[in-house]
């Protein structure tokens, strides 16, 4: 019997495609909060996060699928949060699941912006715009990560195709 997670965009790709998703982290780092994010998740500007940059592919044909870009603040998560997320091929949604950390969203923006920072075979099959959207998560009633998901235009388009 396969395990369905209710409220995680890999989730909800992989049933949609029907088939699997992995998220492959392009870059993870700390830095200190900018003062938009800080606004958004009740912080200070020069707090210390971990932004971490994730692109959803395919894992049969490895199409991208959405780019991630997230603003986690760790010392507001349970300890060890970093280490289940380094070992969840499936991504923030799915580490939070397998802790059984429960979170709303709240959203924050939409619109459409530019595919950036993308190598050039993902560059060719995403094309040069994308539709985003930009929410928080909250935990309890404190703002935990803002996370921006870029849904790349090729992909919308070419959705019937799976």
């Amino acid at each position: 019997m396969q395990r369905i997670d209710d409220g995680t965009l890999t989730t909800a790709l992989e049933t949609y495609r029907l088939a699997p998703i992995t998220a492959d982290v392009g870059l993870q780092q700390d830095i200190l909060l900018e003062a938009d994010y800080a606004g958004w998740l009740n912080a200070a500007a020069g707090d210390p996060v971990v932004r971490r940059s994730t692109i959803l592919r395919h894992r049969i044909t490895g199409r991208l699928l959405v780019q991630c870009d997230v603003h986690l603040l760790v010392e507001r998560l349970p300890e060890g949060f970093l280490e289940v997320l380094a070992n969840c091929d499936k991504g923030l949604g799915a580490a939070f699941g397998q802790l059984k950390i429960e979170t709303r969203r709240e959203l924050l923006w939409f619109g459409r912006t530019p595919m950036v920072g993308l190598s050039d075979p993902d560059q060719v099959t995403s094309g040069d715009f994308g539709v985003s959207r930009g929410y928080r998560l909250i935990l309890g009633s404190t703002p935990i990560c803002v996370i921006e998901e870029v849904f790349p235009d090729a992909v919308i388009r070419d959705g019937g195709s799976r």
